[in-house]
């Protein structure tokens, strides 16, 4: 629907002059019945009214008309200003070809500012570049200036000789551990046949000769007492302090060896 001036006398509408700017007639009560006042018409409450350009000093009456020029926004008037008789005579508009062209201008450099300041986030390179760069990576291995290293079979995983080095780092570490639990467990082995060694030559040493021998013949020595088949025969008591202290040394000197290799191995 075209919009007509409702100034009394004037003719413009957005039909035949389409480079006019036309402003609302405000909806409150007090400003409404003030421009309608101005323009000398009955007032109407409610319904959508328009006034041209030509009645206002935009520069002066507007509250953001610079604001308005460079960045396209919604023209506000001031809340004392009403609609005049005053039309400008150099133009027959505010807003003439030149000064239309002169906006869109305006606006495009502004538009350009925005986006240097705040940049909308690009997907850098063409499909087509991004294309050729996975054909390359599949035909052959790339080593980027970065150090990362790409596989030919997949070319979107990219390991870095910094992730290497720690799995092999943590691999040695596992391998040190699990050899540590098994010499530990070696030396628990080692130790127990070591203890049940000791304790069976200690029986040995502690294990009682004074019982008697019956059914056959024993000798102590080349020189010892021969026994008959029957007989019952008690060591002395000389014999059995030689037997024992020659027993007590043999045993010694195997702990002594024992104690070394035991050493030896830990």
């Amino acid at each position: 629907m075209a919009k007509q001036c409702f100034f009394v006398g004037c003719d413009n509408n957005s039909t035949n002059n389409p480079e006019k700017l036309f402003l609302t007639v405000p909806q409150k009560v007090d400003r409404r019945k003030l421009w309608f006042e101005a323009v000398g018409r009955t007032y109407i409450p409610g319904k959508s009214l328009y006034c041209c350009e030509d009645h206002f000093d935009l520069e002066k009456d507007a509250e953001n008309w610079i604001h308005f020029k460079l960045m396209g926004t919604r023209l506000m008037l001031k809340d004392n200003v009403v609609p005049r008789s005053i039309v400008r005579k150099e133009t027959s508009s505010q807003f003439t070809p030149t000064s239309r062209k002169r906006k869109m201008e305006t606006q495009q450099h502004s538009r350009g500012l925005r986006r240097k300041l705040f940049p909308e986030p690009t997907v850098p390179g063409t499909s087509q570049d991004v294309t050729e760069d996975v054909e390359e990576l599949q035909l052959k291995t790339v080593a980027s200036p970065s150090g990362m290293f790409v596989s030919a079979k997949s070319p979107e995983k990219a390991v870095s000789p910094l992730r290497t080095k720690r799995r092999t780092l943590r691999k040695a570490t596992q391998t040190r551990v699990s050899t540590k639990d098994q010499s530990s467990m070696t030396s628990v082995e080692v130790a127990d046949k070591s203890t049940n060694t000791l304790r069976s030559l200690s029986s040995q040493i502690y294990q009682s000769p004074h019982k008697p021998i019956q059914g056959s013949s024993t000798s102590l020595s080349s020189s010892s007492l021969s026994l008959q088949s029957g007989s019952v025969y008690e060591p002395s008591s000389d014999s059995l302090d030689e037997t024992n202290m020659m027993i007590s040394k043999e045993l010694l000197v195997k702990v002594e060896i024992f104690k070394i290799e035991n050493n030896s191995r830990f």
